[in-house]
């Protein structure tokens, strides 16, 4: 009992070094994150304050430079949203010509009860050419055929248009939560508006510990430096 009992803690004590000593790993990783994203939006600050001082504007240099990151999300969330109203316009080309809007004009007719023989949609019923052959002879026949297929189809695509309206939406009218004034200066003066960005999307994609880490070690550089500035000066 007594060596299960000993177990049992040693088991527990290495697990707490591993999780220690992952987390230094973490934030040692952050750091050096946090260092390329400060060197960047430096040597980008430098460089416009150069060319100022040379009276040399082109448009390489200009504070474009330093929102790089931000424009290219920018221009590929526009992206995503002409991709959505091109896929929108082809699915309302295709399958609903007599409507503008065919995902609600569809959802309106199953609404009030409308059967597809009235409204047309995905006709349930038709009539199919079938070659028969007989003894010495091809005979080509028109039947009825049931196409009870389009019954799914009809809600397949439903629920397809309606994804692609809601991603639209959520893609058009999502926006960055601008930062908290306390810490305003410390992002637009030193970091920069891609370092915002970047702290975001990894937040998005990466989780909020990882961008808290992250922030942390660019924090810990601005302070360094604020105290060196204020050692110089002194």
């Amino acid at each position: 009992m007594q060596a299960i009992v000993d177990a049992t803690i040693l088991t527990n004590k290495v697990g707490e070094k591993r999780y220690l000593k992952k987390r230094t790993k973490i934030r040692e990783n952050s750091f050096v994150n946090a260092q390329q994203i400060t060197y960047v939006m430096d040597f980008n600050r430098r460089k416009n304050q150069y060319a100022k001082l040379m009276g040399k504007l082109t448009l390489r240099a200009t504070p474009l430079r330093q929102i790089y990151v931000t424009a290219l999300y920018l221009f590929c969330k526009c992206l995503n949203v002409l991709n959505i109203i091109v896929q929108l316009y082809l699915l309302n080309r295709f399958l609903g010509m007599q409507y503008h809007l065919w995902g609600f004009g569809v959802l309106n007719d199953l609404i009030h009860g409308r059967e597809w023989s009235v409204s047309g949609n995905f006709p349930r019923v038709t009539f199919c050419d079938v070659t028969i052959r007989e003894i010495g002879n091809t005979n080509r026949k028109t039947v009825q055929c049931v196409l009870m297929i389009n019954m799914f189809n009809e809600k397949i695509f439903l629920a397809l248009w309606f994804w692609l309206m809601a991603l639209g939406i959520l893609t058009t009218f999502y926006n960055i939560k601008p930062a908290e004034k306390e810490i305003d200066d410390f992002l637009q003066n030193s970091a920069g508006k891609d370092a915002i960005t970047v702290l975001h999307l990894v937040s998005d994609n990466a989780g909020e510990l990882v961008a808290a880490d992250l922030f942390a070690a660019l924090w810990r550089i601005f302070q360094e430096r604020k105290k060196g500035m204020q050692q110089i000066r002194d």
